[in-house]
């Protein structure tokens, strides 16, 4: 690997060749591809960045997680909310912690009860 960066250059008319250049401007090339998109994504990910399109997905992920945990959140709020002003049956508490116990499996932490 190089301590100069690696960038992209048209080098046919629908072929893009990754690579880098030397210091004394030879150039090294590395990879060849067909469009501008995926020459870029190699290029990122050459020089230290995540896959191509991981960081979009891995961020998908975590705010369809978030969403569904304060989602359940606010449920259990309103679940012991109702406790204070006397409700006294168990049913709402049962579901509430039955989903909340499904979305931390889904997340890979197991709870008891």
């Amino acid at each position: 690997m190089s301590d100069t960066p690696y960038v992209y250059l048209r080098s046919e008319s629908n072929l893009y060749t990754v690579g880098f250049y030397e210091p004394d401007g030879k150039w090294q090339p590395e990879s060849d591809h067909r469009s501008p998109e995926d020459a870029a994504a190699r290029v990122h990910f050459l020089n230290g960045g995540t896959e191509c399109g991981q960081h979009d997905r891995d961020a998908k992920i975590l705010a369809e997680a978030q969403e569904g945990m304060l989602l359940h959140l606010k449920a259990a709020f309103h679940c012991l909310r109702s406790y204070e002003f006397g409700n006294s049956a168990t049913e709402p508490a049962k579901d509430v912690a039955d989903r909340i116990k499904h979305v931390l499996a889904q997340n890979g932490v197991v709870v008891q009860g």
